[in-house]
Order: structure tokens, then sequence, then C-alpha cells
């Protein structure tokens, strides 16, 4: 399903008790609402995302646009979904 809408806020309030069935009794959507909150909170704080618990995530910008792809494993990627992206440019002629 990828990331249905609002599917975050449970992860971005360290709240997955309350997530429903299919996401509370997965012991890695814990692991990853602490990240993902500790996340939220830092940039809430500082305008920097950066925590101990995700890898370096640099400023976004577009000609790298990193991404930090929250999941069991979190990571940066380079431009995700670039084709996707680069045909919806197209067009929309943008």
């Amino acid at each position: 399903m990828r990331s249905p809408h609002t599917i975050e806020i449970q992860f971005v309030f360290n709240n997955i008790k309350i997530a429903g069935p299919l996401i509370s009794k997965m012991p890695e959507a814990y692991a990853l609402a602490e990240s993902t909150s500790a996340a939220w909170a830092a940039f809430a704080r500082t305008g920097d995302p950066n925590t101990p618990k995700l890898p370096k995530w640099a400023p976004y910008s577009g000609s790298a646009r990193e991404t930090m792809l929250f999941n069991n494993k979190c990571r940066v990627v380079a431009d995700p979904d670039r084709e996707s992206r680069l045909e919806m440019e197209r067009i929309l002629k943008l």
C-alpha cells in the first residue's frame, strides 16, 4: 500500500497502540515510531530533523532531491521515484 493518507500520524506522535490491529501488533512499528517522532520533534525544535536514530539527512535541494524513506530500515535516497516525477512534470508541462 506504500503510504496511505494519514498513516504517519500514529508514527509522528509515537502512539502505535491506537493505530489499529494491522499496525499495533507489529513490533517493528514501535521502533519506526521512535525514529519518526524523534525526527519530527527535532525538526520542530531546531529546523533540522537529524537525530542519532536516523542516517545523516542533508537539507533538501532541487538538484540532489535527497529524501528520507522511513521504513524498518530508514535510508536517504536521491530523487526517489524519479521516472514518475519526470513523467508528471512532462504531462503538467512543468
